[in-house]
């Protein structure tokens, strides 16, 4: 439904309206009882286009960061340009580390597990995710035989969807959309979240306007959520200034702040003394996914040397590709296209071409990634790179801002100042001490190993994954919402993004936001939000994913009584 053909009629009170038809949006729609109605507002359409990718225009004023590229305005919202890579965050995210200030989640890893069997079930990756929970004894052989530092790293699997990420939007929009109780309104951008006029905590409504500004309706609900991405749903709350100034959930100026990303950083190549190709640090194929391996230092190592939970991926190169593409356009004019005057450093050229290629790869059809991919896996070279994701420290003077320039709906455009702390750095230095080590004593000659450019400075590169604007704490001091993804001070609006994240692990935050997204919508009904008697409460130990699918009373007893068992 367009939001031209809503009649006045139709804006009778949902019982509840979801803000966005993203990756969070869509599951937290398939996981509310289907007794409840559901509205899904949608800025644009079931393709992104150009019309409403134009309202993503921001102002870059810390670090550089893609702003506009990365994010798709349309049903299905970065899951129409989603590389397909998943994997759940490690345990120790969630603890509070004494050596990160701001670190420590209100909840625990063992909170989030069965709402991350239900993502993968959203995702259809149920039937073959137990594969990768660990690694076979193929993999581990390889692992063995290539002389990784078992003693310092331990192995991280990734699912890559391939072949299942084609389609994958329309599955989704299909399935969820298809129920008689969900109305998603697309052309419909919430530009503010209206309290009652009793100003007593509770949202009555949000404006909604079409894409041309032409047309606004006044949608309201019993409960609010906002899903809107970890930049815009910040902005939202930011721009909605009806009970103060400094926008909603932000009497205590978070809001905005603790913004986090996972920057990444590519080595330089050390040589092998044999040529390389253990598949295991590639592809591993089975079926419609596949298998990407990564290294992460030990719990053990990180509390003793101080580290981050960072992320590794081993490459053989036979040439560094992005430096090559930097060499060639530095060499001719760079205007249009390739100016490079907004970069934030010295490395503006490489850094442009970074993000050139990323663009290109992620418009690439699917088919031909995976077969560019799979060629890629059987090569060998005599070359050894590392390519580094960080986990970003939360750091409050990184922050989403409101511009002074609005947006042709009148709202203000978001403007980011990224930025990486000290102690971001005094991470990375450890980090790389560590690894240096580590490969050096099994015989690689990493004392030569450098994630700096030429001219001695690092090139961070975001990898597209906000984080930590709106994030979840106990202490509405220290978060905007609290561990049920509720913002503080307000009984009926909630967030469900990346944004909420405390701290961002080392993974894709695609799998993490659909099970926050899974568990916020059991929660809800539990909370019996449409009216008494309608949503039927979800039993205090939820089913596993196969047992939801396939329904026998017999087993469910039996599982219920193990998980009893296991976790008490």
């Amino acid at each position: 439904m367009n939001i031209n053909d809503i009649e006045s009629s139709k804006t009778a009170p949902f019982d509840i309206c979801i803000i966005g038809s993203g990756a969070a949006g869509l599951a937290l729609a398939e996981t509310i009882s289907r007794d409840v109605s559901v509205c899904i507002l949608e800025t644009g359409a079931n393709k992104p286009t150009n019309d409403a990718q134009q309202l993503n225009k921001s102002e870059c004023i810390g670090l550089d960061y893609d702003l506009e590229e990365s994010r798709n305005r349309a049903v299905g919202g970065t899951l129409h340009t989603w590389q397909g890579t998943i994997a759940p965050f490690d345990p120790i995210t969630f603890e509070r580390r004494d050596w990160i200030p701001h670190s420590g989640w209100p909840i625990s890893r063992l909170d989030l597990d069965q709402a991350y069997h239900n993502a993968y079930r959203v995702l259809g990756v149920d039937s073959v995710a137990h594969h990768f929970n660990g690694l076979s004894d193929d993999c581990l052989e390889q692992v063995s035989d290539f002389g990784v530092p078992g003693d310092t790293f331990r192995t991280k699997p990734f699912i890559l969807m391939k072949m299942q990420l084609e389609g994958l939007c329309k599955r989704l929009r299909k399935r969820v959309l298809s129920h008689p109780n969900v109305t998603c309104v697309t052309n419909a951008t919430v530009v503010e979240i209206v309290p009652t006029d009793e100003k007593n905590g509770t949202i009555s409504n949000v404006r909604a306007l079409s894409l041309d500004g032409q047309i606004e309706k006044s949608i309201h609900a019993r409960q609010f959520v906002v899903c809107s991405g970890g930049l815009e749903s910040p902005r939202i709350l930011l721009a909605s200034k009806q009970l103060g100034e400094n926008g909603l959930g932000n009497d205590h100026d978070v809001v905005g702040r603790f913004f986090m990303d996972h920057p990444r950083l590519r080595s330089n190549a050390i040589p092998l003394q044999k040529a390389f190709n253990a598949p295991i640090f590639k592809h591993v194929t089975t079926g419609n996914c596949g298998l990407k391996t990564g290294l992460v230092a030990r719990d053990d190592v990180q509390r003793c040397e101080k580290l981050g939970n960072y992320n590794v991926f081993l490459t053989s190169v036979g040439f560094d590709l992005e430096q090559k593409a930097s060499n060639v356009l530095t060499s001719r004019d760079t205007t249009g296209d390739y100016d490079t005057s907004k970069a934030k450093n010295t490395n503006g050229t490489r850094l442009k071409t970074v993000q050139a290629l990323r663009r290109v790869w992620r418009t690439m059809p699917v088919r031909m990634r995976v077969s560019i991919e799979s060629m890629m896996a059987k090569q060998s070279h005599k070359n050894l790179a590392f390519i580094l994701k960080m986990e970003q420290a939360p750091n409050p003077d990184s922050r989403i801002l409101l511009s002074n320039t609005k947006d042709r709906l009148g709202v203000p455009r978001l403007a980011l100042d990224w930025r990486l702390s000290a102690l971001d750095h005094e991470l990375l230095q450890n980090f790389i001490r560590t690894l240096r080590q580590s490969f050096a004593a099994k015989g690689f000659d990493a004392g030569a190993l450098d994630f700096r450019s030429s001219n001695g400075e690092y090139i961070f590169q975001d990898s597209s994954h906000p984080s930590g604007g709106t994030r979840m704490s106990d202490d509405p001091k220290t978060g905007v919402v609290d561990r049920n993804l509720k913002v503080h001070d307000l009984n009926n609006l909630y967030v469900c993004s990346s944004s909420c994240f405390p701290t961002v692990c080392n993974a894709n935050p695609t799998l993490t936001i659909m099970a926050l997204a899974c568990r916020l919508g059991e929660h809800l009904n539990r909370q019996k939000i449409a009216a008494p008697g309608i949503a039927t409460p979800l039993p205090k130990t939820t089913l596993g994913v196969r047992d939801v699918l396939n329904p026998n009373r017999k087993q469910l007893e039996s599982n219920l009584t193990n998980a009893r068992d296991q976790y008490g």
